[in-house]
């Protein structure tokens, strides 16, 4: 299912054009990402959605952040998105977070 919704920039603010309007666009992506961002309990009106990628994270002693239970965040994540009506959503992570992307259909 094709999303489309304000266009958020990397920096989190609302991407506008010359006229500074709002620029809408294919959203499904962003979307992806907020959700497994987003803590449950975060959003009112949806108490029970997100998956809370902070709360699968850790610190280690080289400074870094390593990633608990992958397989776990990876089975959370695609059950969220898919209850989210993302279609064959597919999570790729190594416990390092060097890898990380998520793929949704557009």
């Amino acid at each position: 299912m094709k999303r489309t919704d304000w266009i958020i920039a990397d920096d989190f603010d609302e991407e506008l054009d010359e006229n500074g309007d709002y620029i809408e666009g294919e959203s499904n992506r962003q979307e992806a990402v907020e959700a497994l961002d987003c803590v449950k309990g975060e959003v009112a009106q949806y108490p029970t959605a997100g998956v809370g990628m902070v709360n699968y994270m850790r610190k280690v002693s080289d400074g870094g952040v390593r990633l608990n239970n992958r397989k776990k965040f990876i089975r959370d994540s695609k059950v969220e998105l898919e209850r989210d009506l993302q279609e064959n959503p597919e999570i790729i992570v190594n416990e390092d977070l060097s890898e990380f992307e998520i793929k949704v259909e557009e």
